[in-house]
C-alpha cells in the first residue's frame, strides 16, 4: 500500500512540476480502499504513511468537492478499466460526454426520503472522457 501511494503522490508531483494541475481517478476497487484516510495513521489497524504525503477527507465547509485528497489532489471516483488509479491533467477531464441511447438511459435519478424536510437525490449516468 505504501509503494501504491507513493507512486500516486509522484505522479501528481511530475504533473504539476509539468505546469499542469493534477486530478487522481480512481475506480471502485482495492486501489480506491488504498486512498481512504482511515486506512493510514498510527493505530496497529492502521498503515504508515510514507514521509511527504498526506491522505485527508474533503472539507465541504470550504467548498472542496472531492471526498478525498492526496497531497491536495483531489480524488474522484470514476469507472476506471479495471478499477485502477490514474493521475491525469485536470484538463483531460473537465469534459465528459455522457453516453446513452436517449436521455431516459443516459441518466437516472432516483431519490431517499431522510426525514420531513430533507430528500437525498441519487444522479447516475454512464460517461467516457471526451
Amino acid at each position: 500500500m505504501q509503494a501504491f501511494v507513493s507512486s500516486v503522490a509522484a505522479g501528481c508531483t511530475a504533473a504539476l512540476t509539468n505546469g499542469e494541475e493534477p486530478v487522481i481517478l480512481v475506480g471502485h476497487l482495492a486501489a480506491g480502499g488504498w486512498l481512504r484516510p482511515y486506512r493510514w495513521g498510527d493505530e496497529d489497524w492502521q498503515c504508515p504513511l510514507p514521509a511527504g504525503i498526506n491522505i485527508r477527507p474533503g472539507n465541504e465547509a470550504t467548498g472542496e468537492r472531492a471526498h478525498v485528497y492526496v497531497n491536495d489532489v483531489p480524488v474522484i471516483e470514476f469507472d476506471t478499466p479495471t478499477g485502477d488509479c490514474f493521475v491525469v491533467p485536470r484538463s483531460m477531464v473537465g469534459n465528459l460526454e455522457v453516453l446513452g441511447v436517449n436521455p431516459a438511459n443516459a441518466m437516472t435519478m432516483t431519490w431517499e426520503r431522510i426525514d420531513d424536510e430533507r430528500l437525498n437525490l441519487i444522479v447516475e449516468w454512464t460517461a467516457q472522457l471526451n
